[in-house]
C-alpha cells in the first residue's frame, strides 16, 4: 500500500512537534520548508541508472529529503535511490532504500553537495522508518526515554 504525504498521509500522522534547536535542527526562521531538518552524518550509498552506486555522507535529513556530500556531480532531476543508514558506535541499522530525485548540486569544499528529495509516494513500511530515523535524529525519542 503506498501512502501519500499531503493532508492525513502516515508520514503527517508519524510526524511530531520539533524539538528545541539544541538538538540540532538546522531549520531557520526564514526557512519556508514543511518539514524540519536534523543534522546528522549518515551512511548513504546513492544509485542512479548508468552508473555505479555513489557512497556519500548525509548532513541532514528530514521527512522529505536529505542533503549529503559526494565525489561525484549529480544532475538536478535525476531519478536516484537512497540506501539511508544509520550508524552508531556500538551498532548500525539496516539500509532504509528510498525512491527520490536530485534537486540541486553545487561545489563546495572540494566535493559536490547534494540536495535530494523523497518520492512523494512512500510504501508504507518505508514512510514509518524515516519517520522512525528522525525522531531518533531529532532527539524526540531519547528525550521521551529519559522523562519515564
Amino acid at each position: 500500500m503506498v501512502r501519500r504525504w499531503a493532508g492525513t498521509s502516515l508520514v503527517a500522522r508519524l510526524a511530531f512537534k520539533p524539538v528545541a534547536a539544541s538538538v540540532d535542527a538546522v531549520s531557520s526562521p526564514a526557512d519556508r520548508r514543511a518539514n524540519p531538518r536534523f543534522g546528522c552524518d549518515l551512511d548513504v550509498i546513492v544509485h542512479s541508472s548508468g552508473r555505479e552506486p555513489v557512497h556519500a555522507r548525509a548532513a541532514d535529513l528530514s521527512l522529505a529529503g536529505l542533503c549529503f556530500a559526494s565525489d561525484v556531480e549529480l544532475v538536478p532531476g535525476e531519478p536516484l535511490e537512497f540506501q539511508v543508514r544509520l550508524v552508531l558506535g556500538w551498532t548500525e541499522s539496516d539500509y532504509l532504500r528510498l525512491e527520490g530525485q536530485v534537486v540541486w548540486c553545487r561545489v563546495q569544499g572540494g566535493a559536490f553537495l547534494v540536495g535530494g528529495r523523497f518520492d512523494p509516494e512512500l510504501a508504507e513500511d518505508k514512510a514509518e522508518r524515516l519517520a522512525l530515523l528522525v525522531r531518533i535524529l531529532s532527539g524526540e525519542l531519547l528525550s521521551t526515554s529519559a522523562a519515564r
